[in-house]
């Protein structure tokens, strides 16, 4: 079972959640707020769905890392994947974060 895509999908959905000054969450009035889901397909057609903030998995970091590093790989070989991943990511000026790395 070979990675054939790696794709990213913003959206927005309502939520009560705001933050304060300090950063702390609390309940708040309704607005909206933004996700992006990572799906990774497989030759097969299965499919595999991450969710992070937008700006983890922004379009470069995807088709500059993700997709380079996963696209042929066998999908069940995680830490082959993972070890590669760890190695452009010393070379990513900080683009490849460790933030990215847990969303694969």
């Amino acid at each position: 079972m070979k990675i054939e895509s790696v794709n990213v999908t913003v959206f927005q959905y309502p939520t009560r959640r705001v933050s304060d000054t300090a950063g702390h969450s609390h309940p708040g009035p309704e607005s909206l707020a933004k996700m992006a889901m990572l799906t990774i397909t497989a030759d097969d057609g299965t499919k595999g769905y991450s969710f992070a903030p937008p700006e983890v998995v922004r379009p470069f970091v995807v088709n500059t890392f993700f997709r380079k590093v996963m696209i042929g790989q066998d999908a069940f070989n995680r830490e082959k994947i993972w070890q590669e991943l760890a190695h452009w990511q010393r070379g990513s000026a900080h683009q490849l974060t460790e933030r990215a790395l847990g969303v694969c």
